[in-house]
């Protein structure tokens, strides 16, 4: 499978430091099914709507300053086609 996967797959690395080296430390949650690089402006627009208790169909455009690798990865995609693709999607300016 990591063979399918990756161009330089590395099947020791699955047991490369076991016990010693835990990837609960490197590992976040997602709360919103879209790329990382989406979620904080999801998580501000939620807050915003909360806060100041407005119906989300009156909100006709949002601006938010994003950091630039956000901008590397979501700016491609400009017509997505698929669900995957949304997930990617961020209109940017």
């Amino acid at each position: 499978m990591a063979a399918g996967m990756s161009k330089d797959a590395d099947p020791g690395k699955l047991t490369d430091q076991l016990g010693q080296r835990w990837a609960l430390l490197e590992t976040s949650f997602k709360y919103h099914a879209s790329c990382r690089h989406t979620h904080p402006a999801a998580d501000a627009l939620l807050q915003v709507i909360s806060t100041y208790e407005l119906n989300p169909e009156a909100i006709a455009r949002v601006t938010a300053h994003v950091h630039q690798a956000a901008i590397d990865i979501l700016r491609p995609v400009v017509n997505p086609h698929t669900v995957h693709q949304s997930k990617f999607r961020l209109v940017l300016y």
